[in-house]
């Protein structure tokens, strides 16, 4: 996996992000588990690796939760019943910060 397939799910982010109806927290959910949590850090430059860790962790920080059932709750669901709609926006607004620079990069090339 390289910058451009990075770029690929990052698009499908912003999209999911942008109009997917339902509270920001929802959508976060929606977003981590068919895009983001397919994209290892290593994919993106190393300036951009620490960002991409803050993303995740604030995305799972709560960890995951087993029910009695036997059924478990991913992380980031679990996270998500426990922030505000407010800080769901913080994290999707750094999420666009990073697809911004992805961006930028393929199109002008590595900073120097």
């Amino acid at each position: 996996m390289n910058l451009r397939c990075a770029e690929e799910r990052l698009n499908k982010v912003i999209y999911l992000l942008a109009v997917r109806p339902g509270d920001v927290r929802k959508r976060l959910i929606r977003a981590f588990t068919t895009e983001l949590c397919h994209l290892p850090e290593e994919v993106f430059p190393e300036d951009l690796r620490e960002a991409w860790r803050t993303i995740i962790w604030m995305l799972t920080k709560h960890g995951h939760q087993e029910l009695a059932n036997g059924k478990i709750i991913d992380s980031c669901t679990c996270t998500m019943e426990r922030i505000r709609n407010s800080t769901g926006s913080k994290i999707a607004e750094k999420i666009y910060d990073i697809w911004y620079e992805v961006k930028k990069r393929i199109e002008y090339g590595e900073p120097k």
